[in-house]
């Protein structure tokens, strides 16, 4: 876990310190979305780019905007630990950047790019920046020789403005000391320390020019007159006073001295105690990517899966071990997802663009695209029957596709429809409606709806568990609602935004989309 600041609103957390070079790609990993949007934005600062962050949601794939000598480009930045982008990334980035007028289009990711990708890439004079690119220019501000990217020339960049003197902390860009490794395995080397450690930790290499001079304490001294003391009733009123001003002085250079001397190079261990911490999270919960709307689980693989709607991805959680394995990057702003077993296949909705994907599993390749009605936020998947439930806020239907063929089938006209809920077994799907306080019971064989009085649920998410008659609500806290005898109970008080259950552990996924976590809640 890195170090927290306060960012003027609240305290967030920051990158952890730069590693050192063969360390370089897990420490990427380490990284979490904001962070790594974070330091590039840094980064081309320190560049002397002007830059503004767009807001979530704004600007289709647009993260960051550079302005400098009346030129503007725009930026994507995309977390995605082990899959490669592809060219569709590009190709959307291409848009945008003929759509705005932009002089140009940078993608800055902390994975790899395709072939296909680099391809398209040197035909749109989009830039991409992937790999050891991606690890120089967050940890130095700036981009290396295309002779360090395995041949791969780098497209477009805007070129780096010269600085001299005291470098900027490739972190948070604050100003940085020239200091002397005192002990480990570095002890004598020089290195540049962020003057803000140890809230940060940045760290640059000194060249052998840059080493501090020593000064010898003859040299230091100054020899000053010596005075006739003057004992006088003022002298000795004030003498008390002044002797505690000095030693309140004292302390505080001695503080800043020790302060000084804690700054390490890479490799070496601080004393931990002095980094401030966030806040431990909760028994069974982890955080997962930015603004989480929607979870999908696969028990058979023992994998979960959040559509994080800031960040732009989607997390991969270990059922098993209950931690984030991967990232898989996707087009748009994903609002939900839902999970075909049998196929391997992911749906994920694409909300601005009016579009659910699927993507293969074992590739991490668009397989299918589906157009829908605007702003889609909420999906069912029957594997069984290859159908597949979308519902969409500016929409009076559920649409029904054929998953096999990738072709709408229907529309199920509904009241302003929210979450879905499918029973696979009795062929029925709950529906929450978005404004009327209610979940509605569709049969699937009858095409007849019943309502279903499960009280006051608001816009709420619901999941269903057919065999033990359960159905579950989040709606601010989790909530079971018993189908056969009535009757419900509250199973876990936090802030419960989305859920996804796995039946044969019986467990349920609690998705918090304010603090961007999930927690797993027994259901006994």
């Amino acid at each position: 876990m890195g170090d927290v600041r306060w960012d003027g609103t609240r305290w967030v957390e920051v990158a952890p310190a730069a590693p050192a070079p063969d360390a370089g790609a897990e420490w990427l990993r380490s990284l979490d979305w904001r962070q790594f949007e974070d330091l590039v934005a840094r980064a081309y600062q320190a560049q002397g780019f002007a830059v503004t962050p767009t807001q979530s949601g704004a600007d289709g794939g647009i993260d960051l905007v550079l302005s400098r000598g009346g030129e503007r480009w725009f930026v994507q930045c995309k977390h995605w630990k082990a899959w490669k982008v592809g060219a569709s990334l590009v190709r959307e980035m291409r848009g945008l950047v003929a759509h705005h007028g932009a002089s140009g289009g940078i993608i800055v990711i902390s994975g790899r790019f395709s072939e296909d990708a680099y391809a398209f890439a040197r035909e749109s004079g989009i830039q991409l920046v992937g790999g050891p690119a991606t690890l120089a220019l967050v940890t130095t501000g700036q981009l290396p020789d295309a002779s360090l990217l395995g041949g791969t020339a780098q497209v477009g960049a805007p070129t780096a403005a010269p600085h001299s003197g005291p470098p900027r902390c490739p972190v948070c860009t604050s100003p940085m000391v020239l200091q002397r490794a005192r002990r480990g395995a570095h002890r004598g080397e020089s290195f540049w320390g962020c003057v803000r450690f140890p809230s940060c930790r940045g760290i640059v290499p000194a060249q052998p020019s840059e080493a501090p001079r020593a000064t010898t304490a003859a040299g230091a001294r100054r020899a000053s007159p010596r005075r006739r003391p003057v004992r006088s009733l003022v002298t000795a009123l004030l003498a008390p006073v002044a002797g505690i001003a000095v030693m309140i002085l004292g302390l505080n250079l001695l503080g800043g001295f020790l302060d000084t001397q804690a700054r390490v190079s890479p490799g070496w261990r601080p004393d931990q105690t002095m980094a401030p911490t966030a806040d431990p999270l909760p028994p069974r919960t982890i955080r997962v990517g930015g603004q989480p709307m929607g979870i999908a689980i696969d028990p058979g693989r023992h994998r979960g899966y959040t559509a994080n709607f800031d960040s732009g991805d989607v997390s991969v959680i270990d059922l098993d071990h209950l931690e984030v394995v991967d990232t898989m990057d996707v087009p748009g702003r994903p609002s939900a997802v839902a999970i075909d077993p049998q196929r391997g296949v992911l749906w994920v909705t694409d909300y601005n663009a009016a579009r659910v994907r699927g993507i293969d599993l074992a590739t991490g390749d668009e397989i299918a695209t589906l157009k829908v009605d605007k702003h889609p936020d909420h999906l069912a998947v029957d594997p069984k029957k290859h159908r597949l439930y979308v519902t969409c806020r500016e929409s009076e239907n559920v649409l029904v596709f054929n998953t096999a063929k990738n072709k709408r089938l229907t529309a199920i006209k509904a009241s302003k429809p929210g979450s879905l809920a499918l029973d696979i077994a009795n062929q029925q799907l709950y529906v929450a409606g978005r404004s009327a306080s209610n979940v509605y019971r569709y049969d699937l064989r009858t095409k007849e709806w019943e309502r279903a009085a499960f009280g006051s649920l608001g816009a709420a998410e619901i999941a269903v568990d057919s065999d033990r008659g359960r159905l579950y609500v989040a709606d601010g806290s989790l909530s079971e609602r018993n189908l056969v005898v009535g009757g419900s109970r509250t199973l876990h008080d936090s802030n419960a935004s989305a859920l996804a259950l796995d039946t044969g552990s019986e467990t349920a996924y609690v998705v918090d989309t304010e603090a961007e976590t999930v927690t797993a809640v027994t259901l006994d």
